[in-house]
């Protein structure tokens, strides 16, 4: 089954609210009172989940993707082969 559109879609929006936190807490990191050492460790942390599940997205939508490949490959060989044959109605 191919994979619809709206995943790919999903996926990005998802990466874009990742590096908006990303964008949010650095700025927040520039203000005096709310700098700490833990903000890196928070960047960190957020920036190591958003690499783990994009492994894991592609991981899976790459399995997927071989999966049609191989499927929509039998399909345009069987084609193929059907337009080369003669019908079985030809005069001769």
């Amino acid at each position: 089954m191919p994979i619809k559109v709206h995943v790919y879609r999903t996926i990005a929006e998802l990466n874009a609210g990742f590096e908006k936190v990303l964008q949010d807490l650095q700025t927040l990191g520039h203000v005096n009172f709310l700098r700490s050492a833990s903000m890196t460790t928070i960047h960190s942390a957020i920036s190591r989940i958003r690499a783990q599940v994009n492994q894991e997205f592609t991981l899976t939508l790459h399995q997927r993707e071989a999966s049609n490949v191989a499927y929509f490959g039998r399909l345009c060989a069987e084609s193929a082969t059907e337009t080369k044959e003669p019908s079985s109605g030809a005069l001769t």
